[in-house]
């Protein structure tokens, strides 16, 4: 995109799509960098809120007057289309625009970016990145697709912006991670997912071989084939890559012995055959263990001493709707979870059972996006054998990204899932709307269960369950 954009000389800037976590995080940094923010989203929420304290100028609706004509830079999500009154009126101005992946590659052009990328557990490795660097005096620059416990504005970690590092997602959606300058590249996994714009798992993978060829250093997941394949498809050479895994005892970080106590997880650290030391994990799943090994190969390649990074992951107390408790009264525990692809469900319910044996476990999914639901609708329906009582709400509508030939209902997903585990009605239910689903899920509930909200929609509204 020719020389780097110099943020100084930016002092006004408006964002579309201003109530998104990631458009929230960036608005929040050029705040705090003396910008003047203003922005727009299509209804009011604690995001446009928490911009509101802080000194932004927010609207809950789009239209052409809430942009004004001195303004330096327009940033837009990619779920904004160019028929938004207000980016009409931007290309009428002549405003220089940038989507928001395009903005985060202008910052990562600037500085030593970690960009964290693959299909699940993006954010709660940057996560667990940002707090090693931070707790480690490195003061990095930190954007989290959600909120983060351990910082203090949720979805940013903001040290020195000059000088410190920059740790990013990296999101395969529309390809947004070929914008990023990335000097280390975390591939956690790759699957089959945002079918609405990639044509097949091939097309994902073409497109993340295109990615990690941009990257000096590979972090990769080896335990996960289709990374590998993508890192051989791209000739990475060897030395440039750095894997990590529990399965496979040749790897550089490998994590070994395997327990749960007192609601941690604890294993062994082993660099290259050498046990470094005992790790505590507060947050539960297999999965989050592949996501700690991910961020501490980061950290030990950045040369942040291991018992700094032992520390860190110990203190780490997870992030916005990732096995986050949301209610609890002693008898019944209600856990919020963002998992939306079959994969992160089976690992969310496996690692419920693993962290609470002897409780039934509840799951309440709502399955996010036709399009998602009907490419992936064989995956979903094996998706719910370890849950004791499913409860599946209708398809969250993605405004923007669905298309009336992908349309589904939750309904046959219920009857398949039936059918998949032999199950009767009696174990599984399907609901019409949030608030049926909330009389169906307090109406079967007994002591001691575990109740699960999944999905990427809205399902988290329909708490509160107790009481």
């Amino acid at each position: 995109m020719g020389k780097k954009m110099d943020l100084s000389k930016i002092k006004r800037v408006h964002f579309i799509g201003i109530g998104g976590i990631g458009m929230n995080a960036v608005a929040k940094l050029m705040l705090k960098i003396g910008t003047e923010v203003r922005g727009s989203d299509a209804e009011n929420s604690k995001n446009l809120e928490e911009l509101q304290k802080m000194g932004a100028v927010v609207y809950a609706k789009h239209c052409a007057e809430n942009l004004r004509g001195n303004t330096d830079l327009v940033i837009y999500s990619l779920a904004i289309p160019k028929t938004n009154p207000e980016r009409i009126k931007v290309a009428n101005l002549g405003i220089t625009e940038m989507s928001y992946p395009q903005f985060l590659g202008e910052i990562s052009r600037r500085k030593k970016t970690i960009a964290v990328s693959g299909t699940n557990g993006k954010s709660t490795t940057t996560a667990i990145i940002g707090t090693i660097l931070r707790e480690s005096g490195m003061r990095p620059t930190v954007i989290v697709g959600s909120r983060v416990k351990n910082f203090e504005d949720g979805n940013l970690e903001i040290g020195d912006f000059e000088k410190g590092p920059f740790v990013v997602e990296a999101c395969e959606y529309k390809a947004a991670m070929l914008n990023l300058s990335p000097e280390i590249i975390i591939l956690t996994n790759i699957e089959a997912d945002h079918l609405d714009f990639y044509d097949n798992l091939e097309h994902i993978k073409k497109t993340f071989e295109e990615y990690v060829s941009l990257g000096k250093k590979i972090v990769v997941n080896a335990d996960d084939e289709a990374s590998l394949g993508v890192l051989k498809s791209a000739n990475i050479v060897q030395k440039n890559i750095i894997n990590y895994g529990i399965k496979n005892l040749s790897v550089d970080i490998r994590a070994e012995n395997l327990r749960i106590a007192n609601n941690f997880q604890f294993f062994n650290l082993v660099r290259r055959n050498k046990n470094l030391g005992n790790i505590q994990l507060r947050v539960p799943g297999v999965f989050n263990i592949y996501n700690a090994l991910a961020a501490i190969s980061a950290g030990l390649l950045l040369g942040v001493p291991f018992e700094n990074i032992q520390k860190s992951i110990r203190g780490f107390k997870g992030i916005y709707r990732r096995f986050e408790v949301v209610e609890d009264n002693g008898r019944i525990l209600v856990i919020s979870d963002y998992a939306h692809h079959p994969t992160a469900i089976q690992g969310t319910i496996r690692a419920a059972r693993e962290f609470y044996p002897h409780r039934r476990i509840v799951v309440v999914f709502q399955p996010h996006s036709w399009n998602r639901t009907k490419n992936l609708f064989n995956e979903f329906a094996r998706s719910f054998n370890e849950a004791d009582l499913t409860i599946i709400p209708e398809v969250y509508y993605v405004n923007g990204r669905e298309n009336d030939k992908d349309k589904i209902s939750s309904q046959d997903l219920v009857e398949a899932i039936c059918k998949n585990t032999a199950r009767t009605k009696e174990k599984i239910f399907y609901a019409e709307n949030l608030d049926t689903c909330r009389d169906i899920t307090k109406g079967h509930l007994r002591n001691n269960d575990l109740v699960l909200l999944m999905g990427a929609g809205d399902i988290y509204k329909i708490k509160p369950l107790l009481g």
